[in-house]
């Protein structure tokens, strides 16, 4: 029972560290975000400047006047135009789908791996008491049967949910690359007295289509161009949306690259435990039995081979999701580039 206790305790204290390394990153990510839209708006540092001499509105929209308080719910998107921030979902989801991967994996484990492993043993002990020759055959409900094969299982279903969350929102942002969000005929060029109506034609979307980031580039590199009318500023404007989605999306793999770590290193206690056990059954070797050094070292082994086996599939789908990630954001600048910015006419 006491083992037991410590490896659920272990089990928290990782789910835990990993649950706080999100709240750090998301925290981090609304940091940036309220630094980017003064960025966005009229360049850091700078004022929008119209050709007829500086602005007599105050500061350029997005920017905030010094000694001013920054709002902690509502932000601006470049151009002025406010915005309110949706509560993020990503805790929620991540703690729910931890839960629900303890529940699943415990009752897995109590319903058949403890059973069936208990019976295959006793089976084995018994012909080996019969035949000291008989040869002991691997069962996977055996290799599974420690506590430390469970947390890595657990570990590992978190890792999958939370995955297939970011796939599935990688699925929507990939349907707004097939939709002509700023419609334009065959040769038309968009001014800068026309940018207002091309931007309320983006602001009447859904809030969960103009948080996509497609609409978030055309709509920063608009609002650019009409104050700055200028072709350079609307397409670094748009880039700079696409580096911060960059930084925003890398971020939010920090969890996961954490399960990636801490998968092997439960399998590591695991072999550190077995071993020990092993060599406080030396005695008993030392009399001719040996089961208490096998078994021992069977929890050593075990667990280092489940935990070697899930890190390289975890491994695996997050290189093909980070990959997947760098192919959205260049997608989505070459969707501006050549949607939106090769239509923009200064003159």
């Amino acid at each position: 029972m006491r083992l037991k206790t410590i490896v659920r305790t272990s089990l928290a204290v990782v789910a835990l560290a990993g649950l706080a390394g999100s709240v750090c990153a998301a925290r981090a990510r609304r940091r940036r975000a309220d630094g980017s839209t003064v960025r966005g708006a009229a360049g850091p540092g700078r004022v929008a400047v119209s050709r007829s001499g500086p602005s007599r509105q105050g500061p350029a929209p997005g920017v905030r006047a010094p000694g001013a308080r920054p709002r902690r719910q509502r932000g601006r998107l470049p151009g002025g135009h406010l915005m309110t921030r949706k509560p993020s979902t990503g805790l929620l989801f991540q703690t729910a789908s931890l839960v629900v991967s303890a529940l699943l994996v415990h009752a897995v484990y109590v319903t058949v791996v403890w059973p069936r492993s208990e019976a295959i043993l006793a089976e084995q002990a018994v012909k080996m008491q019969a035949d000291p020759m008989y040869i002991q055959e691997r069962s996977i409900y055996v290799i599974l049967r420690d506590y430390e094969q469970e947390s890595e299982i657990i570990l590992m279903l978190w890792a999958l949910a939370v995955i297939a969350q970011k796939w599935r929102l990688l699925r929507a942002e990939r349907v707004m690359l097939e939709r002509e969000l700023v419609p334009l005929a065959q040769g038309m060029k968009i001014l800068p007295e026309d940018v207002r109506e091309y931007a309320r034609h983006l602001q009447a979307l859904p809030v969960p289509e103009r948080e996509a980031l497609v609409p978030r580039g055309l709509l920063a590199a608009l609002n650019r161009f009409g104050v700055t009318r200028s072709i350079a500023d609307a397409s670094a404007s748009a880039r700079d949306v696409c580096e911060g989605e960059v930084d925003r999306l890398d971020s939010e793999l920090s969890l996961l690259r954490y399960i990636a770590w801490a998968i092997p290193a439960i399998g590591f206690i695991g072999t550190v435990r077995g071993i020990g056990d092993a060599l406080a059954q030396a005695h008993r070797a030392m009399q001719g039995d040996l089961s208490g050094v096998t078994q021992g070292l069977g929890t050593a082994f075990n667990s280092t081979l489940v935990a070697l086996l899930l890190s390289l599939i975890l491994m695996f789908l997050l290189h093909h999701l980070q990959t997947d990630q760098e192919r959205l954001v260049r997608d989505a600048e070459s969707y501006l580039d050549e949607r939106l910015i090769q239509s923009l006419e200064a003159a």
